[in-house]
């Protein structure tokens, strides 16, 4: 049986491997561990390529308006990108070139009959997790027994959105089995962090779209998030990402295989990563004029209002949750973006201590771990692949029999009343925004992301949240010198300090959220 699951993983990669162009084919054993600039200085690349895929979405978006570069142009500018990309650090699910170049034709000659383009987003290429469902493509959602078992009959809600607004997609990225983890690792093997491709994870559970996007093999993608995951990609590999507040992008779909979708425990959503926050308000803009809940009435009624400026914000802040110590580059970053606030003559900073961050954890770890195992551990038994380390470590804390109306009915209970805690302390204190961790530490080595908190608590709540990069970068020189973390709160604080290697992340770029 061994043998057999690794013979079917052979030809699934085999499989995204041909579709990369001949001319684009490198060999991955000859790369450095830094990898995040190869796309920047590949000759591949013709020195157009490398102009298109400096700029982000929106930039895309307004050249491609105005014909300065082709829908071709750029197309082709990403497929060479995202190929190197991913035999870089192992990003893609799928890659359809050639069905995406056929697109992009067809909107050069749209824009020749229209004098103009097809809609706001023509000819921008759209990376897809490979949870969302792309006409004709495949959904198996980190499960080898799931491959080829859900090919799309029609696009996804948002895609089509997103298609009608003139998108272009050209790939599906990595998740890790189960979706559940804050890396991306499944019968596709890691996928790794272009900042140190050898022993750092690039986060998850959107992490392929986490590291295309850093590479500049992407220049906008689609995320989703029910613990972090689209906050702790963007945080991992330096880049821009939004988690909305669930039940405002629609979710039409999105597979999860059984394991998280129909109930509502911890609410997912969708959002974009990118490289920019402009891009971030793009993206909902596109989406949220498309009126969804016109299709999906599970959804809010929420319009998209474009950003008025104040005259003064409020702004909590707290670098620590009380319960894990963040590391010396988070508390560092975290520092340097306190303190340019505090030169701000329209910002006033206030400390807010996140209450019952234990609560926030147990109820997120009971949410979802509930009745988890048994379907990881199924899908897993039928193609024969393993249960992977971080699998393991959910399956060992899940419910081993289905919750009882009752018990289910109690964490509602307790979920709700946290809520109500939490937005009372927020309007007590009297602040617009917060700034904190993304997570306890910057981009994790490999299997070890096992605290979520930073990133669950706004999950629990259902408040929305927006990873930036910071400008800085982890420094041995710097953060060696940090010693304060001499002792340990409980088991989760010492795994933490303990996982971190400050020489594997040597580089890695800081990010906090707001």
């Amino acid at each position: 049986m061994s043998e057999d699951w690794q013979l079917k993983v052979a030809a699934v990669k085999a499989q995204t491997q041909a579709r990369i162009p001949s001319a684009l084919r490198i060999s991955a054993t000859l790369l450095p561990s830094r990898v995040v600039d190869l796309c920047d200085e590949n000759t591949a690349l013709s020195f157009l390529d490398r102009e298109i895929i400096q700029h982000d979405a929106t930039e895309l978006r307004d050249r491609l308006a105005s014909g300065k570069y082709t829908a071709v142009q750029v197309t082709e500018a990403y497929i060479k990108s995202a190929s190197l990309a991913h035999q870089a650090v192992n990003c893609l699910t799928d890659f359809f070139p050639e069905e995406a170049l056929e697109r992009a034709k067809w909107l050069d000659e749209q824009f020749g009959i229209l004098s103009g383009p097809v809609g706001p987003l023509h000819g921008v290429p759209i990376s897809v997790k490979d949870q969302i469902d792309v006409a004709g493509k495949d959904s198996p959602a980190g499960f080898l027994s799931q491959v080829g078992k859900n090919i799309a009959e029609q696009d996804a809600h948002v895609i089509e959105i997103l298609r009608a607004a003139g998108a272009v997609f050209y790939c599906k990225t990595t998740l890790p089995q189960a979706i559940m983890h804050l890396e991306t690792n499944s019968y596709l093997g890691p996928t790794t962090n272009p900042y140190n491709r050898n022993t750092i994870s690039a986060g998850g559970s959107s992490g392929g779209e986490g590291a295309l996007i850093a590479m500049k093999g992407s220049a906008l993608g689609i995320g989703t998030d029910i613990g972090g995951s689209i906050r702790s990609p963007a945080s991992a590999n330096g880049i821009y990402g939004f988690k909305p507040t669930a039940g405002i992008l629609p979710l039409i779909g999105f597979r999860n295989h059984g394991c998280i979708l129909g109930v509502d425990r911890i609410p997912p959503t969708q959002g974009p990563m990118g490289r920019s926050i402009r891009d971030l308000e793009l993206y909902m803009q596109v989406v949220l004029t498309a009126e969804p809940k016109r299709r999906d009435p599970s959804l809010f009624p929420f319009s998209f209002k474009p950003n008025t400026p104040q005259p003064r914000i409020r702004i909590g802040w707290f670098i620590d949750d009380g319960v894990v110590t963040p590391t010396a580059p988070v508390r560092r970053g975290m520092e340097a973006a306190l303190s340019a606030l505090r030169n701000c003559s329209d910002v006033e900073l206030v400390e807010f201590l996140p209450i019952e961050p234990e609560e926030s954890w147990n109820v997120a770890a009971s949410q979802h771990q509930a009745c988890l195992g048994l379907p990881i551990t199924n899908r897993c038994a039928a193609s024969g692949e393993p249960v992977l380390d971080l699998s393991e470590w959910i399956v060992s804390q899940a419910s081993p029999e289905p919750v009882t109306l009752q018990e289910y009915s109690a964490l509602m209970l307790r979920r709700q009343e946290l809520r109500n805690r939490v937005a009372a302390q927020w309007l007590s204190i009297g602040i617009d925004v917060l700034l904190c961790p993304a997570g306890p530490s910057v981009a994790p080595k490999l299997n070890t992301a096992r605290y979520w908190n930073y990133a669950s608590y706004w999950n629990v709540v259902n408040y929305p949240a927006m990873v930036m990069p910071t400008g800085l970068y982890v420094d041995r020189g710097i953060d060696g010198v940090d010693q304060s973390h001499t002792s340990f709160r409980n088991p989760h604080d010492k795994y933490n300090a303990e996982s971190f290697d400050l020489d594997a992340s040597e580089g890695v770029r800081v990010s906090p959220v707001f």
